[in-house]
């Protein structure tokens, strides 16, 4: 999703990430799955990355366990020139480092699952020994980073208040200047509420019900928000109540958009795919199994189901893929369909040489 239109309704917390910064230079935003807490770091790094010697996005790392092998991607994007890269976790440490020495560095760690991560990817000698080195780590849950982040440095994401609610979902199912009909306004108002504050939710189904002006249209979809229908009852009530609203999106696809979507969450995203997997290279994957590649992905895109870096790889929100997976484990229908759960690296490398 694009930075400048999901921006809306974060301006509060920009203000005070930015205030913070000017106090601590280790800030932590925290909040649920789809609250908004990789656009909020992800405006920082745009305004500030300028300011600095060296600047370090580091995705979705809640799902990646190798962190070896993400500080050697760390290492290759500061030194272009560096002649060979490091084997043990250690030397890696020890590499960055060095390298930060005399420099203004700054680095965001987005979504650390816990404390043996967050000391693996940034010592702690690695801050206190260099002044120059801002880290912002994003996380769902405070206790993960609570030792290495003090409180005048602490970025609490909640969800967005009625007005900037009203505005986000307006923007995506109206476009920009954009104002929804007379005759939609109280069902959207309806909508917007059932959508809980929460800027994922607001976006999608803003973009789901984008040029379908029928009343009747818009008010299935707000039966089936409300309807909560979810896809296990044993996840974190958080999870559950966007999923909600996410599936509704998902239903209203055709068949070729909703296969294509699960291949998405199952194989293609960056979890599986550390570099990422290329639109055309993906194309081809869909061209050769019968399925209308363009016509299809363009729908996804449309939706803000997916996104396109600007690389030209393939981008799905953490929510929107553990949704399509598990879609994948639990429904009859896609039963069997997709094997995805096995061991990523030996499953990367298989996909690799077919």
């Amino acid at each position: 999703m694009q930075v400048n239109i999901m921006v809306v309704g974060l301006k509060q917390n920009l203000t005070k990430a930015k205030d913070c910064l000017k106090k601590t230079r280790i800030l932590g935003v925290i909040g649920m799955g789809g609250i908004g807490k990789t656009t909020l770091a992800t405006v920082i790094f745009h305004e500030l990355k300028s300011t600095y010697d060296a600047s370090y996005f580091a995705k979705d790392l809640k799902n990646k366990s190798d962190s070896l092998g993400i500080l050697c991607d760390v290492l290759t994007d500061f030194n272009k020139d560096l002649k060979s890269l490091p084997t043990n976790l250690v030397d890696a440490q020890n590499m960055l480092k060095q390298f930060m020495v005399g420099k203004k560095v700054l680095i965001i760690l987005d979504d650390i699952r816990d404390q043996d991560q967050l000391d693996d990817l940034f010592r702690p000698d690695i801050l206190s020994d260099n002044t120059g080195i801002t880290l912002i780590i994003t996380t769902r849950h405070w206790d993960k980073i609570k030792d290495r982040v003090r409180e005048n440095g602490k970025v609490e994401v909640g969800t967005l208040d009625e007005n900037a609610a009203n505005e986000l979902f307006i923007l995506h199912s109206c476009g920009s200047g954009g104002l929804l009909p007379t005759a939609f306004c109280d069902i959207g108002g309806r909508i917007v509420k059932a959508c809980n504050g929460l800027p994922l939710s607001l976006a999608i189904l803003g973009a789901f019900l984008r040029d379908k002006w029928r009343l009747r249209c818009w008010e299935r979809a707000l039966r089936r928000i409300k309807r909560g229908r979810c896809l296990d009852g044993d996840q974190e009530y958080e999870d559950r109540k966007l999923w909600s609203t996410l599936r509704t999106s998902f239903d209203g696809l055709g068949t070729d958009e909703k296969n294509m979507f699960l291949d998405i969450a199952c194989f293609f995203c960056k979890d599986v795919w550390p570099n990422g997997m290329s639109v055309g290279r993906a194309l081809h994957v869909w061209t050769m199994n019968d399925i209308p590649p363009i016509e299809s992905f363009n729908m996804l895109i449309e939706r803000s189901l997916v996104n396109v870096d600007r690389n030209g790889h393939i981008e799905m929100h953490d929510q929107l893929r553990d949704m399509g997976r598990m879609i994948v484990e639990k429904e009859e229908e896609y039963l069997g369909t997709r094997v995805w759960s096995i061991d990523l690296s030996s499953s990367t490398q298989s996909i690799k040489e077919v």
